[in-house]
């Protein structure tokens, strides 16, 4: 298939979704009762599935029709890819200005010196699941009921992590994902709750942020856990 055939194949799958979720919009808006449920749909759910799609779409365009690369004789170092992560639990964090607290902040530097990045895994909740999503305050009141913040990393660990770059962060996670340390959690001067995560930067760099609680979090929001 020649490139501009297959240029437009992509076009119209991205152009066919687009219409049949207008489809579905259209059709369930016609019986007002349910018009209610579309809104909320679309605002959680709804909007998960579409991205889902979206990114299913431009992966596979990418595969078939990957940019050139200039080809690299640098090697990587070795310690680069070193599955060992090392982390120094009394070093200073640095937050963002209006950061107020830390919530558990005793729990973060109680976490392993040292551990195999293979040891640990990028958990979801249920309703994350199949394009669905579920709002910050919920996933955090999961993971506190539950005891599963023990297990989770901190900004730490994310520091760490964003240290060894963009090809350590693909092996281990996967592209495009965003992997978050659920210990991390800080109040700011607003009383709004953030989690730090990491993230691609331009297929380039690794870098470390922050998400609010108010937000919705979907499958490829992951916490990373210690399984063992």
């Amino acid at each position: 298939m020649s490139q501009k055939k297959q240029d437009w194949s992509f076009i119209g799958r991205f152009v066919g979704t687009v219409v049949r979720l207008y489809t579905i919009i259209t059709d369930v808006f016609k019986t007002a009762d349910v018009g209610l449920e579309v809104i909320e749909w679309l605002i959680g759910s709804g909007r998960g599935f579409l991205e889902e799609k979206l990114h299913e779409i431009t992966a596979e365009y990418r595969r078939l029709n990957p940019l050139p690369q200039t080809v690299d004789a640098t090697p990587v170092p070795e310690l680069a890819m070193d599955p060992i992560i090392r982390v120094n639990r009394w070093s200073p964090l640095t937050h963002p200005y209006d950061v107020k607290m830390v919530m558990r902040s005793e729990l973060e530097s109680l976490g392993p010196d040292k551990y195999d990045i293979t040891e640990v895994v990028g958990w979801i909740h249920n309703d994350q699941n199949y394009g669905n999503a579920i709002e910050g305050h919920k996933l955090y009141a999961f993971l506190k009921e539950h005891d599963m913040l023990r297990t989770c990393v901190g900004q730490r660990d994310l520091e760490e992590i964003q240290k060894r770059g963009i090809a350590f962060f693909r092996k281990y996670f996967g592209v495009n994902r965003k992997v978050f340390g659920w210990l991390g959690v800080t109040e700011d001067i607003n009383g709004i709750l953030s989690v730090p995560y990491l993230y691609e930067h331009c297929d380039s760099t690794v870098l470390l942020g922050r998400k609010n609680l108010d937000e919705i979090f979907y499958s490829n929001d992951r916490a990373l856990r210690h399984v063992r």
